[in-house]
């Protein structure tokens, strides 16, 4: 595997899969996109997944495929449970399908180091660790690497999990996502609403620093054919301390006892193996940077 292998980002759309076809687009990394919502450039539209014919072509020479199809979020197992399900399993099948008849050698499933390792006595979490998910969205992330996993073995395929933690920077309007939902209020000049504990913290990770640890997976020689990583900053940050930093110079933030807060949970994650492997010796970007950053371009709510 070397950096002129082609790469395939499915997904590429969403918030993680577009800002990574972005960042090999920069670099100068052959790669392609696909996506159900958009087409355009080097990103190649499908109504369906089971569109076999036109995925073939479109993963013509891809030697990596990313997988970053984000199909459903936490607050989806409220409404039906089932729906998750049945869409895991008719994506997976149909990229199965796919698979055996492309020459991709290595696929990286990109997971959720959130939901994967549950509440840790503030002890980092590191790969080899039982992963026992206390939520459906957790179990659901679980079960997505599972299919993987047994569709990489069947067509000879190296197979990563990439198990990202709290990635942030989405510039987008959203409703999720701790540090940018903060920064969108700062934006905005809207409120934002939070629990009062200070004992809640998170491993957050900029999505600029997500892709180059992405992109190292991509050509790091695997001491086998199944392998984890952990990718995040390799720090926790407290929730409490972001908005009071913010509240600080904005004033917006409202702290309401009343908010459930009980499945906030303290995890941190071990990146010792990323680091070691991928050479990751950059300084990354931490959620105050990034939103004392916000406040600067922002300067009509900030002081």
């Amino acid at each position: 595997m070397n950096m002129s292998s082609k790469v395939c980002v499915l997904g590429a759309s969403g918030f993680i899969g577009s800002n990574l076809l972005h960042h090999l687009n920069d670099r100068g990394v052959s790669a392609v996109g696909i996506s159900r919502s958009v087409g355009q450039g080097n990103v190649v539209q499908v109504s369906d997944f089971n569109d076999v014919e036109l995925l073939t072509r479109a993963l013509n020479d891809c030697n990596v495929v990313i997988n970053a199809i984000g199909s459903f979020k936490p607050k989806d197992f409220l409404n039906d449970i089932a729906e998750p399900f049945d869409e895991l399993g008719a994506v997976a099948q149909a990229i199965d399908n796919v698979l055996s008849k492309a020459s991709v050698k290595r696929f990286i499933q990109i997971s959720s180091a959130g939901t994967i390792y549950t509440h840790n006595d503030r002890q980092p979490r590191v790969e080899d660790d039982v992963a026992i998910p206390n939520t459906w969205y957790g179990r659901v992330k679980l079960l997505e690497e599972s299919y993987y996993e047994q569709i990489c073995s069947k067509h000879n395929i190296d197979y990563v999990v990439a198990r990202v933690s709290n990635p942030f920077g989405n510039t987008r309007p959203i409703r999720h996502g701790f540090v940018d939902v903060l920064a969108n209020s700062i934006v905005t000049g809207g409120r934002f609403r939070t629990f009062s504990t200070v004992r809640h913290e998170r491993d957050f990770l900029h999505i600029d620093d997500m892709s180059r640890m992405l992109l190292g997976l991509c050509n790091v020689e695997l001491a086998s054919s199944r392998e984890i990583f952990n990718v995040g900053y390799g720090d926790s940050f407290s929730l409490h301390e972001l908005a009071c930093f913010v509240d600080g110079y904005c004033g917006n933030v409202i702290f309401d006892l009343e908010i459930d807060a009980t499945n906030i949970e303290v995890v941190k994650v071990c990146t010792q193996k990323i680091e070691s492997v991928c050479g990751v010796n950059w300084e990354k970007v931490s959620p105050f940077e990034y939103l004392r950053g916000v406040i600067e371009d922002n300067k009509g709510f900030a002081e």
